[in-house]
C-alpha cells in the first residue's frame, strides 16, 4: 500500500502573517505574457524567517555557521509529532518530562493550539503562540534532540525570543519553525526537510514533507 505524504510547510503569499519588523512578502512579476513578453517572469522578496524555515547558529551569533553549512542529514530522517495541550502556552522542562519517561527521538516537533482549531498562516499575527521555555530548551539538548520544530514563527516565546534560540542553536539543534500541523495526527514519521541552499545566511525558506511510516 502506498504510504501518504504530508505538506506541512505553509504556501508564501502575500496573506502570511510575519515577524513584527519584518519585511511584508512582496511577490511581483517583471515580465508578463499578457503584456506581450515571451515568458513570465516573477519575483519575490522577503526575510529568510518567512514561513516555514530553518534557523541556524548565524541568527543570534556572530560567527556562528550559516544555514548552508547544516548537515542535510540532521533535516532528514525519524521524526516524532508530539501534541501539547491548547492550554498551554509555554512548554516547561516539567511538561517535557511528563510527555516521555523514555528516550527522546533525535528530531521532534509540537503541535501546538497554533494547529488544533484552524490554519494559523491564513490569520494575522498573533504574540500568544505557544513556545518553549528556557528550561525546556536545555532539556531537549541534554535529551541528545538533534532538531526541533514548532507550528508558529518562533520556536521561543514573542517578549523573550533570544535565549532559547541560543540554547539550542549553540548546541547545533537545527531549529525548525513555521509549520502547518492543521489537520496531522500525531505519531512517527519520515521528515524531509529542504531548506533553500542560501549561502551565507542565518535562516532559510523550508519546503518539509512528512512520510507516513
Amino acid at each position: 500500500m502506498t504510504k501518504r505524504m504530508f505538506d506541512i510547510s505553509v504556501p508564501i503569499s502575500t496573506d502570511l502573517p510575519v515577524w513584527p519588523g519584518d519585511p511584508p512578502i512582496e511577490i511581483d512579476q517583471d515580465a508578463r505574457m499578457i503584456d506581450g513578453a515571451s515568458a513570465n517572469v516573477s519575483r519575490i522578496n522577503m526575510s529568510v524567517h518567512t514561513g516555514t524555515h530553518i534557523d541556524a547558529p548565524l541568527h543570534f551569533f556572530e560567527n556562528g555557521f550559516s544555514t548552508d553549512k547544516i548537515a542535510i542529514e540532521k533535516m532528514v530522517g525519524d521524526v516524532e509529532i508530539i501534541q501539547i495541550n491548547e492550554n498551554i502556552s509555554i512548554i516547561t522542562e516539567s511538561i517535557l518530562k511528563g510527555l516521555k519517561q523514555n528516550l527522546w527521538p533525535k528530531r521532534v516537533i509540537f503541535k501546538t493550539s497554533s494547529s488544533l482549531i484552524s490554519d494559523w498562516s491564513q490569520k494575522p499575527f498573533r504574540k500568544d503562540f505557544c513556545a518553549l521555555s528556557t528550561g525546556a530548551a536545555e532539556y531537549l539538548v541534554q535529551q541528545g534532540v538533534k532538531l526541533v520544530g514548532i507550528d508558529y514563527l518562533s520556536i521561543a516565546p514573542y517578549e523573550e525570543p533570544d535565549e532559547v534560540h541560543r540554547i539550542l542553536l549553540v548546541a547545533g539543534v537545527v531549529v525548525l519553525e513555521g509549520l502547518n500541523l492543521y489537520g496531522i495526527s500525531i505519531g512517527n514519521y519520515k521528515l524531509i526537510c529542504l531548506p533553500l541552499n542560501i549561502t551565507g545566511v542565518e535562516g532559510a525558506p523550508a519546503r518539509v514533507i512528512l512520510l507516513e511510516q
